[in-house]
């Protein structure tokens, strides 16, 4: 519980200002509003130190990097990513500045987003942060920067600018290569898609999830088998031994059921309340089956469902526009408030959340490692 504080009063913070955002009758206090969630998202996640888990692998290739290893790191990692890396070390010569830098590009990139596409900012911000955002602006920094250049290209994905789309795109692609998935999305993410298909995907995910069906591990070792037999017990061997137990029934899981069933129930309300509400229907629904369907490999199954977050994100926020009675809303709000604190909460169970802000008391990547081991020995 201790870890999870500083955490907390992130998202309590954001919860207040979005009271403020939304009560207020001096409109001319709302970019005051925005600058401060602004400035506070930035301080909390720009400075802080080495928490969670990927600074284990970022921090070495951070130490790596420089004109003279150049040659060599294009090779091992994406071109985009790799230009940042180098002219962050060669600007500064600090892991803490590099990860500042991507953290201002992060916000920049969301914050441009969620101020076209949605009323209440520091709202879109709380959403945001327990849909995915927690783990882009403490883990995936090449992930990150991708699935934030997407979304600032479904503009064009909405009004079939196709070249304009697909340069960015490949610009995402420069950061991450599971970017890639967004080339056919553009195909078939405006599709208005009927209510009995979205909910014969959902369902068939949802029990595929619930009863633990290896479904990747089948069809892999059923098509090999039809290339080479030998190779089957072989591969399922080594599918078995690398999967992870997924987290099976939980809180989470049930949040997921719901959110799908108000989807389902309120699909034609949120076509009326957003324009292009059909792209982020498709992507909540690609979130869900990744999520279900790769659920026997949890690391793929988090990292590849992250990539179409933003249809939770919307989503979610449009949901409060779609209840008719005012009581509903006021439920509806009361349930986002407990379900943040507690996905915050998992989120943040173990030692290696233990905020720490450089501003004010710096630890060491040694003394960090140390924690990590210990974590991971106990």
């Amino acid at each position: 519980m201790i870890y999870s504080v500083p955490y907390l009063l992130l998202i309590s913070f954001y919860g207040i200002m979005a009271l403020w955002y939304n009560q207020t009758k001096n409109l001319d206090s709302r970019p005051v509003n925005v600058l401060l969630c602004m400035l506070v998202t930035l301080l909390f996640w720009g400075f802080r130190g080495f928490c969670f888990y990927d600074w284990m692998s970022y921090y070495p290739m951070f130490l790596h990097a420089g004109i003279e290893n150049f040659s060599d790191n294009i090779t091992s990692m994406e071109p985009g990513f790799c230009l940042l890396i180098t002219a962050c070390k060669e600007i500064y010569d600090s892991y803490i500045f590099f990860a500042f830098v991507c953290s201002l590009i992060n916000l920049a990139l969301l914050s441009n987003f969620l101020l076209k596409h949605t009323d209440n900012y520091p709202l879109a911000l709380l959403a945001c942060t327990v849909f995915g955002c927690f783990l882009l602006f403490t883990d995936l920094m090449r992930n990150a920067i991708a699935v934030f250049i997407f979304i600032n290209a479904i503009d064009y994905l909405a009004e079939k600018k196709i070249w304009k789309y697909f340069l960015m795109v490949l610009l995402a692609l420069s950061f991450h290569y599971s970017a890639i998935l967004y080339i056919p999305l553009y195909f078939f993410a405006r599709k208005k898609m009927k209510r009995w298909v979205f909910a014969t995907i959902f369902f068939a995910g949802v029990v595929i999830y619930a009863l633990h069906i290896s479904l990747f591990v089948n069809i892999s070792t059923f098509l090999l088998s039809l290339v080479n037999p030998d190779l089957e017990g072989k591969v399922r061997y080594y599918l078995d031994e690398t999967a992870a137990k997924s987290p099976g029934i939980n809180f989470v899981f049930l949040e997921q059921v719901l959110t799908g069933g108000l989807v389902l129930f309120y699909m034609d309300k949120l076509r009326e309340v957003r324009k292009n509400a059909d792209i982020y229907i498709n992507c909540i629904l690609l979130f869900f089956v990744m999520t279900f369907m790769l659920h026997e490999f949890v690391t793929l199954s988090v990292r590849m469902s992250i990539l179409f977050g933003v249809g939770y994100w919307i989503i979610w926020l449009d949901l409060l526009r779609c209840f008719k009675f005012t009581n509903n809303r006021r439920l509806f709000i009361l349930f986002i408030c407990v379900y943040c604190f507690l996905r915050i909460l998992g989120h943040t169970r173990n030692p290696l959340a233990n905020y720490n802000n450089v501003l004010i008391d710096y630890e060491s990547y040694q003394e960090r490692v140390l924690i990590f081991k210990k974590t991971f020995k106990d």
